[in-house]
């Protein structure tokens, strides 16, 4: 994907949850493993935790959080749904 970006968007979901969804361009799809996502970044000792930490911080607040990779335009999604008080 020769135009990279990334868009943040923040919304309530049928005014029950706060949701952010944040979309990444990135030309290869994503690694799995399990179900989980591994990094792919030459320094894996130093990369990696970021989506395990939002995911954790998520479910303490009876949240939840969901990623998928579109082929066609070459985005990573990531959103997270949090009960809105």
């Amino acid at each position: 994907n020769e135009k990279k970006h990334i868009k943040l968007q923040l919304y309530t979901f049928n005014q029950s949850y706060l949701t952010l969804k944040i979309t990444n361009s990135c030309d290869k799809p994503p690694v799995t493993k399990k179900g989980k996502l591994i990094s792919q970044k030459l320094k894996k000792d130093i990369h990696g935790y970021g989506v395990k930490n939002i995911e954790r911080s998520v479910l303490q607040y009876s949240g939840m959080s969901m990623w998928e990779y579109d082929e066609v335009t070459k985005d990573f999604k990531f959103t997270v749904m949090i009960p809105y008080v």
